[in-house]
């Protein structure tokens, strides 16, 4: 008595109904003291700038902090020594997908003092039933496949003698966008995101009756 192992994949897509907005504030100083100090200034105008959307300044959360000494090859003693320093305060936010609120958070903080750099991203809120389709679509695609491949070489499937879902084959894509805010006058974007594909793999050992 043989075996049969195949393997089943899917692909589903979803409509995003998050938009992240991941910020990087980036100062450099010749000294550390001033180096933080400002920094801290421009995520104060940052945070600032999302109150007065309405938003809620807890909800600005800090993914990384970072400080780096600058140094620079002095040629004549076959040396480095110390230039500065630069930081870099990375935070994020989720916000509903709502293009005016979008466009109002990407002007206030256009117009204010922060000069940071902003990513924009794309999310599932729902990401749980969105891979429980992709699992249940990915069984049905390898039952599919043992069903044609059985039929083809002329054997019978019998009970199934294992499942193998790989978790860490799961991938979900995202769209990012990049932006530079500075001071202007507006700042709106016109972003219609593509949906976001969710991918799962499950493999199925079949026992083959003679």
């Amino acid at each position: 008595m043989g075996e049969l192992r195949v393997r089943g994949k899917s692909l589903v897509s979803a409509e995003p109904d998050l938009v992240i907005l991941s910020f990087t504030v980036k100062v450099f100083d010749k000294e550390y003291d001033n180096c933080i100090q400002n920094l801290n200034k421009k995520v104060e105008y940052l945070r600032q700038n999302i109150v007065a959307c309405g938003l809620n300044r807890k909800d600005l959360k800090t993914s990384d902090f970072n400080v780096y000494v600058k140094t620079k090859e002095d040629v004549y003693t076959n040396s480095y020594k110390t230039v500065g320093y630069e930081a870099y305060h990375e935070l994020h936010i989720e916000l509903p997908m709502d293009r005016e609120l979008l466009n109002k958070v990407l002007e206030y903080v256009a117009k204010g003092h922060s000069g940071t750099m902003i990513d924009i991203s794309f999310s599932v809120s729902e990401t749980d039933s969105v891979k429980k389709r992709a699992m249940i679509e990915a069984v049905q695609n390898a039952k599919e496949n043992a069903r044609i491949l059985a039929s083809e070489a002329g054997v019978k499937l019998g009970r199934i003698i294992r499942i193998d879902h790989g978790f860490t084959e799961i991938r979900v894509s995202e769209r990012r966008y990049r932006a530079l805010c500075e001071q202007s006058p507006s700042y709106n974007v016109d972003i219609e995101p593509m949906d976001l594909g969710y991918e799962d793999v499950v493999t199925i050992t079949y026992e083959i009756i003679d």
